[in-house]
This record gives C-alpha cells, sequence and structure tokens, in this order.
C-alpha cells in the first residue's frame, strides 16, 4: 500500500493519480469469483436479422470464417454477420458489478478493478475478462457511483459523456460540478485544484469524473463491427468473434484480444450483440442533419437515443427495447439514408407517459409523407412500420399532437433501422 501510494504521488498525469486513488477503495476479486471452468456448449438464443425475422436457436456458434451458425426446430442455420441485425442470448442472467466503470470513447465502458496504472494504460483486472489494457487516451470519464443502479446510473453515465467542459470535471454527490486537476488523493480525500487553489473533497462525495475531451484520441472505425453487451454492464465494441473450447474470443477497438465464458452452467458472460456497418443500421447510431425542436413553457427538452424522452430505458406496452429513439410532441428529425431502401420500428406511447398522452407519428422521405399512424394512447399496442425508401435520400420522422395538447407525450421509435434488403 506505500508502494501504490508512493506512485500515485509521483506521477503528474492525473488520470494516473485517479485510478491509484480509486484503487485504494475497491476489495480484491477472489479466486472463486474469478474463475470458470464452464463445461463447452453453444448458447441458446434470438437472432434478429437486418429484415426483421426472428429465428430462436441453439447451440449458437461464431466460426473462423466470419459467420454464424445454429440449429433452430427447423433446420441449421449459417448467416454472414453483415446479415445480422442482433443476437439476445437466453441464458444469460444480469449481474450489475459492484464496481466503478471506466467509459471508453464510442459508448463503450468495462467494468472492474485497476490492477495497474501507468500514464498511457489503465489495466484493470475485470470479473468477466480477466486482465485488460485500455489505453488512457480513449478514455472519457470514471464512474464512481457504484450505489448506483438502473435509469439513475444511466443517466448519471450520459452526464459525464456529455458534461460541456475544456478541462476535467468532478462530479459531487450533491450535484455541484468542480472544473479542476487532481493533485494529491488518498483512500478517503482527493485534493484538487480549482483555479489554482487546493480544494480537499472526500471521496465517497465524487460520483464520477469526465476527463478533459481535448485530451482524447480517438477515431470512429468506417467497417463491420459487433457491439458486445455483458451482464455486469460492460459494453464493448471488437470484431473477429471466434468461439473455442468454451470460450468466446473478441478482438476490442481499444485494447487487446478479450476472451469470456460462453457456456456451461453459469451461462454467457454475454448478453447481446448489436451488428453496426451490416445491411442494417439503427438511426439512434446516427445524427440527425436536420432538427426541429418545439418546447413548451419555455422548458428545455431534446430526443434521446436508446432511452425515451425523459432518459429511461424505452418500454411500449410492458415490453422493454434497448435501441431507438425517444421524442416528444412537435419534434421533427431528418436523416441521411441514400443506399438504403427499407425503414423499420415499433412505434408506441412509453408507458412511463402521461394516460393523457396522445400522439400521431409521421413519416416522410424527402418531404413526401409515406406513413402516418392513427392516434395512439397509453394503452395502445406497439405498431411495427416497414416501409420502402428505395431511392429516397432524406427520411424525416415526425410526432405530433392527436387528441390533446402536450400532455407528459413520450413518443418511441423502438429498433428505428435502415435496411438494405437489395444484393
Amino acid at each position: 500500500m506505500n508502494r501504490l501510494m508512493k506512485t500515485c504521488s509521483l506521477r503528474k498525469s492525473w488520470p494516473v493519480a485517479v485510478v491509484c486513488g480509486v484503487l485504494l477503495g475497491w476489495a480484491p476479486l477472489s479466486a472463486q469469483e474469478a474463475a470458470s471452468d464452464a463445461t463447452p456448449k453453444g448458447p441458446s438464443a434470438i437472432v434478429m436479422l437486418a429484415d426483421g425475422s426472428l429465428i430462436a436457436s441453439h447451440d449458437l456458434i461464431f466460426e473462423h470464417d466470419g459467420q454464424v451458425s445454429a440449429r433452430s426446430e427447423v433446420g441449421e442455420f449459417h448467416w454472414k454477420w453483415e446479415e445480422i441485425l442482433s443476437i439476445s442470448l437466453t441464458d444469460a442472467e444480469p449481474r450489475p458489478s459492484r464496481f466503478a466503470a471506466l467509459l471508453i470513447a464510442g459508448d463503450e465502458r468495462i467494468h472492474g478493478q485497476v490492477a495497474v496504472a501507468t500514464e498511457e494504460n489503465i489495466e484493470l483486472k475485470s470479473e468477466l475478462f480477466g486482465q485488460v489494457s485500455i489505453p488512457l487516451s480513449a478514455v472519457e470519464g470514471i464512474l464512481l457511483a457504484e450505489r448506483l443502479a438502473g435509469s439513475a446510473k444511466e443517466r448519471l453515465i450520459n452526464r459525464l459523456r456529455t458534461l460541456p467542459r475544456q478541462g476535467d470535471a468532478f462530479l459531487l454527490a450533491n450535484g455541484d460540478t468542480l472544473l479542476g486537476t487532481a493533485s494529491q488523493l488518498g483512500p478517503e480525500n482527493w485534493t484538487i485544484d480549482v483555479d489554482g487553489q487546493p480544494r480537499t473533497v472526500e471521496t465517497n462525495r465524487l460520483q464520477g469524473v469526465a476527463l478533459d475531451p481535448r485530451l482524447l484520441d480517438y477515431k470512429k472505425p468506417d467497417e463491420l463491427l459487433v457491439v458486445a453487451r455483458f451482464i455486469d454492464g460492460s459494453t464493448l465494441i471488437g470484431k473477429d468473434l471466434v468461439v473455442s473450447e468454451g470460450k468466446c474470443e473478441m478482438t476490442s477497438l481499444v485494447g487487446p484480444k478479450l476472451s469470456f465464458s460462453w457456456s456451461g452452467e453459469a451461462g454467457s458472460a454475454a448478453m447481446r450483440f448489436d451488428v453496426r456497418g451490416g445491411k442494417a443500421r439503427y438511426l439512434s447510431e446516427m445524427t440527425p442533419q436536420r432538427q426541429e425542436i418545439e418546447s413548451f413553457f419555455d422548458a428545455p427538452v431534446e430526443w434521446k437515443r436508446d432511452a425515451n424522452a425523459d432518459g429511461e430505458p424505452i418500454r411500449i406496452a410492458g415490453e422493454r427495447h434497448d435501441r431507438g429513439i425517444g421524442m416528444r410532441t412537435k419534434m421533427s428529425l431528418d436523416f441521411p439514408v441514400e443506399g438504403y431502401d427499407r425503414f423499420l420500428s415499433m412505434i408506441g406511447i412509453d408507458e412511463s407517459a402521461s394516460g393523457e398522452a396522445s400522439v400521431i407519428f409521421r413519416v416522410l422521405v424527402d418531404g413526401k409523407s409515406i406513413f402516418e399512424s392513427p392516434a395512439m394512447s397509453l394503452t395502445s399496442p406497439a405498431i411495427p412500420v416497414d416501409l420502402v425508401i428505395d431511392e429516397g435520400k432524406v427520411l424525416t420522422l415526425t410526432v405530433d399532437f392527436a387528441d390533446r395538447g402536450d400532455a407528459g407525450d413520450l413518443a418511441n421509435w423502438a429498433s428505428a433501422r435502415l435496411v438494405k434488403s437489395k444484393k
């Protein structure tokens, strides 16, 4: 411990000091928690193809030639990754991590215990992946509020990622934000230089740290990638997934090849895989080229990615959707759609909306209306949307009033995506 404290005090780079201090409050993993001697077998899954087809499969295997194979009640299947939209594993049970998380550029995150920190990398000991090395230049922030769960944690993570700043920001438990640089820290207190003046802050008063975005060195790749979501809340982006001896291996964009459990009594460490760069693309991964938002009572409103307009998980008629766009009434978003020929989504009012909510969904291509929903209320079932947008250039999504004005309307475009169905 004394050697570790000496290392922290000698480092000039504050991120190194931060991760060393975080380490002091974390308990080590036991050998029993980290070990897994699972018996190999292919897990069961629900495979969604780019065209929206759902296939319940078992003995799912990622092959070395870049294909996915599986069996179902009607026979055997072989797909290329580009044909797949998502794979949800049915034997994976959520087990939220008790550790803090590194927030990595590109919407990645990884939970774990810091083992070694240098001025270039953070070495994490993860319950799922073992030892992992993450470049500091790819880290956006550190989530420290370990007791938060569910939507409260997601809101804090979103705040850490999007907080406007030209330096390092420290979020306190009371909601205040400090801008400064960590100079010294210990297991109970941090010293943060604010405007040249040192300020002592108790460690348990910090919820998270948002790093200076000017220090990031991350370029979003333009290739087919797989987004892997894990039982502990980690999310990693990579490629070259293969299965070998009951372990799944994945080459991460920001680190080395990762290996995690794929089968056995404990089930898979992964819960879901989403494909980016294939025949389908989620609108929540895109940036609108135009948006119109009308606010009411001067209250600021905005649309949300992979959440409803309040920032909560998307739920329509009791069913949760991981991906999608959340909007309020009197909103309009334009997306470029050249190269795609179909638009698919499930639309409906979020179940957390007011009982008075009532909206109409509309879809336009190049300014021409191609879809208008009936008036939808809180009790309306989700409506599947599958539209041909061939040769269109701009897709417009709008949400408007139906039977009444804004009454806490939360309109969801669940799993909204563009598809290249033609060869």
